[in-house]
């Protein structure tokens, strides 16, 4: 639609394009639209002439070129023509960029030229050994123009090439690789180092739930010896077996959620140890994917000091709340008590006057009632 839109708006259009035939079969099309005006209506003609061969002849051809071009000039691995005195006659693209030499710089200077004084020898028995058992493979140091040391590996193998012997020698710059490797031994090392004096307990399982490592913090926990566990089934030595069935179907979860690149799930399990005791932990499965393919890797931390504290905590919790409730009653007690003591005091007071009155003279019996009536007041009030 819109290279019909282009052929309106410009009055023309030329384009390529895959067109899929009435048998489904695949054709290229050489389409060209023009704008025309016929019979006083506005069309657009199109003009479409197969292509199908020509554009195959062209991949083909390119193909081909590409073929070449990867395996010769733009091969990752270095390439060189040596004679049997090791003379360079030649060299890729890749060699050169490689070693920082020019084609110019290596054609005709021999190969053993390049390498440092202590490797020359080993040179030396690699050529003769290519000429002579048909194939040679070795790793050499050497640096590179600017002075940048490098690990090469070359291959070698006996051609023949303007009716001389030759080889041909494939260098793979492996510097990389080692230092990789390197790099990867000293990361084993400290990942052994945070896994061995990590407080928690790190248990590595396989897919069957087959233990692989257990940490030394899993040794002091559960009480077992880490070569004696080795092999043996995590559901069966660690979890309650109360729990155990339930587990297993937890673990089938765990290893789905893995498939569908879903994090750590996290649950309290209930573990039992070599002693036949239990403890509470926490426990929190991820998975890693390594040469022997995927392995789940179980963190378990022991959850009994903080079940203690919780405890703890919930009993001064109870203990501050019933501090509070006897505070409140002792605020309402003493309000109470200040109300009743402002009220006694009125009456002792009325009863003072009265017993102080004259009209009282004569009045034994009534002054008698007083009195008690005051006595009982003070005792009130007290």
């Amino acid at each position: 639609d819109q290279l019909i839109d282009k052929a309106k708006r410009d009055g023309f259009a030329q384009f390529e394009w895959r067109r899929r035939s009435r048998d489904g079969s695949l054709h290229w099309d050489d389409v060209r639209l023009k704008r025309a005006e016929i019979g006083g209506t506005r069309r657009v003609l199109a003009f479409t002439r197969e292509i199908t061969g020509r554009k195959e002849a062209e991949e083909a051809l390119r193909a081909s070129e590409a073929m070449y071009r990867a395996i010769f000039d733009a091969s990752v691995d270095g390439l060189a023509l040596l004679t049997p005195e090791s003379v360079f006659v030649d060299v890729n693209a890749a060699m050169t960029t490689m070693t920082g030499f020019s084609r110019g710089e290596l054609v005709g200077r021999s190969a053993i030229d390049f390498l440092p004084a202590e490797h020359r020898q080993l040179g030396v028995e690699f050529i003769h050994s290519a000429l002579t058992t048909g194939y040679a493979r070795t790793e050499q140091k050497t640096r590179r123009k600017d002075g940048v040391e490098l690990r090469l590996e070359p291959r070698a193998v006996p051609i023949v090439y303007a009716g001389r012997p030759h080889l041909l020698v494939v260098v793979r710059d492996i510097t990389e690789a080692r230092e990789r490797q390197r790099a990867l031994v000293r990361s084993e090392g400290r990942l052994r180092a945070t896994v061995d004096s990590s407080l928690d307990c790190i248990v590595v399982l396989d897919d069957a739930g087959i233990i692989l490592d257990f940490n030394p913090a899993s040794e002091r926990c559960f009480g077992y010896e880490r070569d004696a566990v080795l092999g043996a089934g995590f559901v069966d030595l660690v979890v309650a077996p109360s729990l155990r069935e339930q587990f297993r179907s937890a673990f089938a979860g765990f290893q789905t959620e893995a498939a569908n690149a879903r994090g750590a799930r996290r649950l309290e399990l209930t573990c039992c140890r070599a002693d036949g005791s239990e403890v509470t932990m926490e426990i929190a499965i991820g998975t890693a994917s390594g040469a022997a393919g995927t392995v789940f890797v179980a963190w378990l931390h022991d959850l009994t000091e903080r079940i203690e504290a919780e405890r703890a905590r919930a009993d001064l919790e109870r203990q501050l709340r019933q501090a509070q409730k006897m505070e409140a009653i002792g605020h309402l007690t003493g309000g109470i008590a200040h109300d009743f003591n402002n009220i006694l005091t009125s009456v002792i007071g009325y009863i003072g006057l009265a017993l102080d009155h004259p009209a009282l003279t004569g009045q034994a019996e009534l002054r008698r009632y007083l009195e008690r009536a005051r006595r009982s007041g003070d005792r009130a009030r007290e």
